[in-house]
């Protein structure tokens, strides 16, 4: 007679490798570490462009952080990265154009103390009608 396994026993965490299993994990494997090395390349190559576009560009300009934003919003675009051009083009239109929901709030704290009953009444009714 055998005697089953609990299912929450430490025995169910080895892994139980087949020659098909051995073979999927070691093409994963083998994909990843591919991807791992391409988006190095990828990487290093958008270093040499920004090293190259700072001898042109920057060394040569006076830019800010928003032209900074733009020219990051406009590389978004050419890789059709939209979600992130939308960011930036949100970020870059706060700097570009005021909202135009702002509103200065002034507010004016009158002490009662300091007024005389008609000046006090006078503000009252001022308040009343706004």
């Amino acid at each position: 007679m055998t005697r089953e396994v609990h299912p929450n026993s430490l025995k169910n965490l080895a892994p139980s490798f087949t020659k098909d299993n051995a073979r999927e994990m070691q093409l994963k494997s083998a994909a990843s570490r591919k991807a791992s090395r391409d988006a190095r390349e990828a990487l290093k190559m958008s270093m040499k462009d920004w090293r190259q576009y700072k001898e042109d560009v920057l060394d040569h300009i006076d830019m800010n952080s928003l032209d900074v934003l733009k020219i990051l919003m406009f590389k978004a675009l050419d890789k059709e990265d939209f979600d992130t051009a939308s960011d930036l083009a949100a970020k870059v239109a706060e700097y570009e154009q005021p909202k135009l929901q702002r509103r200065e709030l002034q507010i004016e704290e009158i002490g009662a103390e300091s007024l005389s009953d008609e000046e006090l009444d006078s503000k009252i009714r001022a308040l009343r009608i706004v």
